[in-house]
């Protein structure tokens, strides 16, 4: 698909870094079941501009062909590992970082594509940057069928434009907002290592929890261009919101000092909870995760009208149970 998104990456200056001289690069690709998706996932890590790099699949028990699908590309910067047991992504991910031989670290999904330059221009961010950095992550374009329409296709860019992002203030912003996604995300070997990798008992914004972690390591940079395509298919974990909803208070709680921190961000996740909790019918809980936004963030009066609505409900619902 040919997107202003495209010809964004194509007009964009020419990176400076020496490929003769470049470090190697481990793509990490978990994958389950995706016998369809899984070679053109692959197929866009190797046209990458920037050859130096190594491809570890991870295979987390799939019972359809994707092994065949895999096994039948032909390049020797491939490297097959397979999962003792399905574990999900984030452990795939975390024994595709064990096995990994770059000194850099990438992500791709197996339903997703890279633009053939996405390496390139991070790399070039990475290596260029005065100070030194420890991650770089780029835009994103999120491809979302039109299910009424059945044959039109929605474009959005992630992360939102709307967002200020900036490198001096980039820890702050990866607290307040979920702005990475796996796809995006290059980062040192070592670092990865020293803040754990992923959490595998996140079944949803991994991620993010893993970006936070991050941040508290060194600076991370990001390169606004649309490098990744995402596209959302059947069984893509995007769509299970109760699994966002349950990690978004997950690392909520995990963080919870570093959100204290920062009463801005405190106030945006526990309002965000409340939300989850409230569509889910849990009022009492929400109306705890509102009085601390509230409390974080007074001067918001938004805030306290959907507070004192949600106790109401929460004491309703208690009278009702007797």
């Amino acid at each position: 698909m040919n997107t202003n998104g495209e010809s964004r990456v194509e007009a964009a200056n020419v990176a400076r870094v020496d490929l003769q001289e470049c470090p190697l690069v481990s793509v990490v690709i978990p994958v389950f079941n995706r016998e369809g998706q899984i070679r053109a996932a692959i197929e866009s890590v190797l046209r990458q501009t920037y050859s130096k790099l190594e491809v570890v699949v991870v295979d987390d028990g799939s019972t359809d062909g994707t092994v065949d699908e895999i096994e039948k590309i032909e390049d020797d910067r491939i490297r097959l590992v397979h999962m003792p047991e399905n574990g999900g992504p984030s452990a795939a991910r975390n024994l595709g970082i064990k096995e990994s031989k770059g000194e850099w670290i990438a992500f791709q999904d197996s339903d997703d594509e890279w633009l053939p330059r996405k390496l390139e221009l991070q790399m070039d961010a990475l290596l260029q940057a005065e100070k030194g950095a420890i991650a770089c992550f780029c835009g994103m374009s999120i491809l979302t069928k039109d299910d009424a329409l059945q044959s039109r296709t929605r474009v959005a860019y992630h992360p939102d434009p709307a967002i200020q992002i900036s490198r001096k203030d980039m820890k702050q912003a990866v607290l307040r907002y979920s702005l990475v996604s796996t796809q995006t995300l290059i980062v040192r070997a070592d670092m990865l290592r020293a803040c754990g990798g992923f959490d595998t008992s996140l079944r949803a914004l991994e991620d993010w929890d893993c970006t936070i972690r991050l941040s508290l390591l060194g600076d991370i940079c990001f390169v606004d261009l649309p490098l990744v395509n995402q596209t959302f298919s059947a069984n893509s974990l995007t769509h299970h919101g109760h699994s966002f909803s349950q990690a978004r208070r997950m690392i909520f709680d995990k963080h919870l000092g570093l959100f204290k921190s920062d009463p801005i961000a405190l106030s945006r996740v526990a309002r965000s909870i409340a939300g989850d909790l409230r569509r889910t019918g849990e009022a009492g809980e929400a109306a705890k995760y509102l009085f601390l936004a509230s409390k974080a963030s007074p001067g918001n009066l938004a805030l306290w009208p959907i507070l004192f609505v949600t106790v109401a409900m929460s004491l309703k619902k208690i009278l009702w149970s007797r």
